[in-house]
């Protein structure tokens, strides 16, 4: 009848249910409750770790099975940004989507950076809107993340988390 239902919400309901294999490497469910995000978006995103706006464009290209993707783009929901997500890691589209978006932040995995540098028309690709990419999940070779600093020309910030803390704990900033 196009009425939304009136669900009565309590901040212990778990809301979303994330898969991990931790350090265990037993595959395990971790139940994340409204009150797990509440705590957690607006302490990284009010400028305690980096800035968002609801002027950002946000670029959502890690899987959202995974704790990082998925809570990375409740960050630009909860700020009322603009999300453009991607299916897939294609580093081209990636590229692209950045330039015709104008796209301010980025989370990926040191890998996908890699794959970005390593992209024929990356030199060349219209990335001035970037003003930030976190990244985190594995660690990053320093020659990787100073490449990319000189190619991307953008600020990097490091994220380490765990499914169980509802993703990113503490940062280490771009300076």
């Amino acid at each position: 009848s196009g009425v939304e239902p009136a669900l009565a919400t309590e901040g212990g309901d778990v809301c979303v249910q994330m898969y991990t294999s931790g350090t265990t490497g037993h595959p395990k469910g971790v139940q994340l409750t409204n009150d797990n995000l509440m705590a957690l978006l607006p302490q990284v995103t009010s400028g305690r770790w980096v800035e968002w706006r609801a002027a950002d464009v946000s670029l959502v290209v890690m899987p959202l099975f995974h704790v990082a993707g998925s809570v990375y783009a409740l960050c630009g929901l909860f700020v009322g940004a603009r999300n453009v997500m991607l299916r897939e890691v294609v580093p081209q589209q990636v590229l692209d989507s950045v330039a015709r978006s104008h796209v301010t932040k980025l989370l990926l995995v040191p890998a996908v950076i890699l794959f970005l540098l390593q992209s024929p028309g990356i030199r060349e690709a219209e990335l001035a809107s970037l003003e930030m990419i976190f990244y985190g999940a594995s660690p990053i070779p320093v020659e990787l993340l100073r490449s990319a600093l000189q190619i991307l020309k953008c600020g990097f910030a490091q994220i380490y988390g765990l499914t169980e803390t509802t993703a990113g704990i503490t940062m280490l900033g771009p300076e």
